[in-house]
């Protein structure tokens, strides 16, 4: 079973939801964020050199630590997109979109079909197959934060 996106769920509900941007690549800042009770964290993978295993260490540790896992894409890219949300975060962050129309390919890069063209990967994010494909292709489209 996927998480469940708590962030997106207290936006949905119409409360505020409260977060930072992490410009310091660790998961221990990760964790102490978590623990200061934030809802969400950023991590900026457009301005920090964030290599892709510190990335996951960091998701792992916003799991740990209850705060939902945003990552900041360097811009409107379908494999930074891709590489973020197939390391585990519930939802990215896209600076500078210019128009309804990178908007709209925005979210076509991040949810599975039919309501998107996002390709998928086996692993952790899929649960090492435990969950049968459908129900989780349905429920990353649901959970995922554009």
């Amino acid at each position: 079973m996927l998480t469940v996106n708590q962030t997106r769920q207290k936006v949905a509900q119409g409360r505020s939801a409260y977060g930072l941007l992490n410009a310091v690549p660790t998961p221990w800042m990760v964790e102490m964020i978590g623990h200061a009770g934030y809802d969400f964290v950023i991590l900026d993978t457009e301005h920090m050199s964030t290599n892709p295993e510190s990335l996951e260490h960091m998701i792992r540790a916003a799991e740990c630590a209850s705060v939902t896992p945003l990552v900041r894409v360097p811009g409107v890219d379908r494999a930074a997109i891709a590489r973020a949300l197939d390391s585990g975060a519930q939802g990215i962050v896209v600076p500078r979109i210019r128009n309804a129309e990178e908007a709209r390919d925005v979210v076509q890069m991040a949810r599975y079909a039919p309501a998107g063209q996002r390709g998928i990967t086996g692993g952790r994010t899929t649960g090492f197959g435990t969950l049968p494909l459908k129900d989780y292709l349905r429920q990353a489209n649901q959970e995922v934060l554009i």
